[in-house]
């Protein structure tokens, strides 16, 4: 869902419009959990400049007994807040409790993406993602939203460990690979990336994901030859098309919404 809302960043309105105080009103009153859930994405454009919006927002996804739509939808809008202190503690607080579902502990990490370079959010992401006792859905959720955290070398050798451990899901492999790729430029990241692209007992959506990322790296001779042998007789179509599309040498928007790239 964060793709979508880097496409198409919220705009500013002004101070306190009235469209503001009726979404205020139909988020706290509305006539139906859809009416509400509606009213909670609108806000989303107000999050960066209204301290008003940002409370009722964190209210609304602490709310325990509200409805997990409503909850995520407080979630996706709370991402565009992260200069508010608040509003990491409080996606925090719903990522690491347990009463709450997989899924929308999952969104809470993935909505940290933004504040994720912080001391505190970097380093509860990267206990998250090396906790095997959480389901693959929350740790792949914290491996998402630890892409800008990734120049920490803690927090790299974390989504390393976790793309490397072939008795993980592949999911969450597939996510510590993509908050890896602003990293390829370390010997260490794309020597990870070639070694999953090259073994075929690798999953084939582990390894397609791999050999897209190459693209990063494609200025070198070795690895351009590699991406060669590839695209000319790889077996699994989606490992052969990734080869094909990472020799274009160019991150093209498709691209970077596969890596969760900021726009």
């Amino acid at each position: 869902w964060r793709r979508v809302y880097t496409a198409a960043r919220p705009v500013a309105f002004p101070a306190r419009s009235g469209g503001e105080r009726i979404l205020l009103e139909r988020l706290a009153r509305g006539a139906g959990d859809g009416e509400r859930v509606a009213a909670a994405a609108a806000l989303t454009a107000y999050v960066p400049r209204s301290q008003e919006v940002r409370s009722a927002l964190i209210a609304v996804l602490e709310d325990g007994n509200g409805s997990e739509e409503l909850r995520r939808q407080a979630a996706k809008g709370l991402s565009f807040g992260g200069h508010d202190s608040r509003v990491s503690a409080s996606l925090l607080g719903v990522a690491g409790a347990w009463r709450e579902t997989e899924s929308l502990r999952a969104l809470a990490y993935k909505a940290l993406y933004a504040m994720s370079n912080r001391g505190a959010v970097a380093e509860a992401l990267q206990d998250a993602v090396s906790d095997s006792s959480l389901g693959a859905a929350v740790r792949g959720g914290a491996a998402w939203g630890a892409f800008r955290a990734a120049h920490r070398a803690d927090v790299r050798d974390a989504l390393l460990a976790a793309l490397e451990a072939e008795r993980e899901e592949s999911s969450l492999r597939v996510e510590a690979l993509k908050s890896l790729f602003g990293s390829l430029n370390l010997a260490r990241v794309r020597d990870a990336f070639l070694a999953v692209a090259r073994d075929a007992r690798q999953p084939a959506e582990l390894r397609a994901a791999a050999v897209l990322g190459l693209v990063a790296r494609t200025n070198e001779s070795g690895v351009r030859a590699f991406l060669e042998s590839l695209a000319d007789s790889e077996s699994d179509q989606a490992v052969r098309t990734a080869a094909l599309r990472a020799l274009a040498g160019t991150v093209d928007y498709s691209i970077a919404e596969f890596f969760h790239l900021d726009s």
